[in-house]
């Protein structure tokens, strides 16, 4: 994954591994990018602050589709893991690593948006759209 400067054109290798990374998401505030990576030899959710530069892998693996999401506070981050009929939607706390399972469905999931700041919901969409409640 590579951030380029677009005054000057200039790219740098963001990411520096050989591995499979993609699906670059910011941070809601831009100190941070969640990606997805297989440079353990399954596709899981990183978390790497631009600053330090050392990606660190967060919650369960592998990885279904789609990329990770922010919540509008900077605080979770939402994706999907499992292939139907288990797909599953998991959260994890960016504050403290904690990550739970939040719904499970034999659909596809994919495309997870949060819904509206403060609501505590985040939608997915496929070959169906659905929301879940997270509090």
């Amino acid at each position: 994954i590579y951030i380029m400067d677009m005054a000057s054109s200039h790219a740098v290798n963001a990411t520096r591994h050989p591995a499979r990374d993609e699906g670059p998401v910011w941070s809601p505030d831009g100190s941070r990018m969640a990606f997805i990576s297989d440079r353990d030899g399954t596709s899981k959710v990183y978390v790497m602050d631009l600053d330090a530069a050392v990606p660190a892998a967060v919650g369960p693996a592998p990885i279904r589709r789609g990329i990770p999401r922010w919540s509008p506070d900077g605080k979770w981050l939402a994706y999907v893991t499992g292939t139907p009929p288990s797909a599953k939607i998991h959260l994890t706390d960016l504050r403290d690593g904690s990550h739970r399972e939040v719904a499970a469905t034999a659909f596809d999931l994919a495309d997870l948006q949060w819904i509206s700041e403060g609501t505590g919901r985040v939608a997915s969409g496929w070959h169906r759209f659905s929301t879940v409640r997270l509090e």
